[in-house]
């Protein structure tokens, strides 16, 4: 085989054969954000999924943020990203069997107390906005290609009552609210680091870095194709 022949024999293969890449083609600025241990833990899971997926994603305009685990803090953690436009806020909170795309966020608070040790001022966590809300995000399709990459995924519709849910609320609320084009949205529980997690094919494994470190390349890639799936805008 000349060199000629050689040449147009790789150059028909990266052609065609699919493409492989650690990082993904949805573009615009991105906020990754997960709270700050809480229960007597160290360590906060859902913050380290957030910044694996930075660390998975290098040269993407990607902002950490780390939220205090203290009613009102996610209102206050959307406020501060206001001044420089985002068309995703990835969210992680830790606490569930398996990664747990929430779909729904009701507009109340449990009576817990926080990282202060303070409970709640008041019951609802927007006293002007809808009691419920959803999100239009196709998180069952998602769920399903995370699933076929072996990754423990479901779809959840109880997001807790505590910050998550007020960090998933307060999202949705700012994307009901946005002008168009809107953000997109998203928030994930995450098993507690050490936690044995049940996986796809009925085995089970540690939460720990690997398991973060295979969810963290696969989340963008797919959250851009199931919303290509759905027909639904992509980040611009």
């Amino acid at each position: 085989m000349n060199r000629l022949t050689a040449l147009f024999i790789i150059s028909f293969a990266a052609a065609w054969l699919p493409a492989h890449s650690d990082t993904t083609t949805v573009s615009g600025r991105f906020i990754l954000s997960g709270f700050e241990p809480f229960g007597g833990r160290k360590v906060n899971a859902s913050y380290q999924v957030a910044k694996a997926i930075a660390a998975a994603n290098p040269g993407r305009d990607l902002t950490l943020v780390e939220v205090p685990v203290v009613w009102g803090a996610p209102e206050k953690a959307l406020a501060a990203e206001k001044s420089k436009p985002w068309t995703l806020w990835l969210a992680f909170g830790e606490g569930t069997p398996v990664f747990s795309i929430e779909t729904v966020a009701d507009n109340r608070r449990a009576d817990y107390a926080d990282n202060q040790r303070k409970k709640p001022t008041q019951e609802r966590i927007l006293p002007a906005a809808p009691d419920q809300l959803t999100t239009p995000f196709p998180a069952t399709v998602l769920a399903e290609m995370l699933r076929s990459q072996g990754l423990p995924v479901r779809v959840s519709k109880e997001a807790g009552n505590y910050l998550c849910e007020e960090m998933l609320f307060n999202l949705l609320n700012a994307k009901s609210t946005a002008a168009e084009p809107t953000p997109t949205v998203l928030f994930i529980h995450t098993p507690v680091l050490g936690a044995k997690v049940k996986m796809p094919d009925g085995s089970e494994r540690l939460m720990d870095a690997a398991l973060i470190d295979q969810f963290a390349k696969a989340i963008l890639p797919c959250i851009e194709e199931a919303l290509a799936k759905s027909n639904l805008p992509t980040p611009p």
